[in-house]
């Protein structure tokens, strides 16, 4: 696999990954792959050794929101911004 543009400067600047760290990279469609990063070149494109496939099977995380006393219509803007 190899990164380039946003997703190489995320990597390198933003993460500051290095050759030989692990990342998780996914095709936007369900399918992660763990990586190891091969090759970083100047900061704009990165190559990735895939090392296994793993099976997405959804969030795996709870969310809880609590909130004080809400006067008015708020309570129904609470709602809408936390879903």
């Amino acid at each position: 696999i190899h990164l380039e543009g946003k997703e190489a400067t995320h990597v390198s600047r933003v993460l500051r990954l290095r050759e030989d760290d692990q990342i998780e990279v996914c095709d936007g469609r369900g399918t992660v792959a763990r990586c190891s990063i091969v090759n970083i070149s100047n900061r704009v494109s990165c190559s990735v050794e895939k090392k296994n496939f793993l099976a997405f099977s959804g969030v795996q995380w709870k969310l809880c929101v609590a909130s004080g006393s809400i006067k008015g219509q708020r309570g129904d803007w609470l709602v809408e911004k936390a879903t």
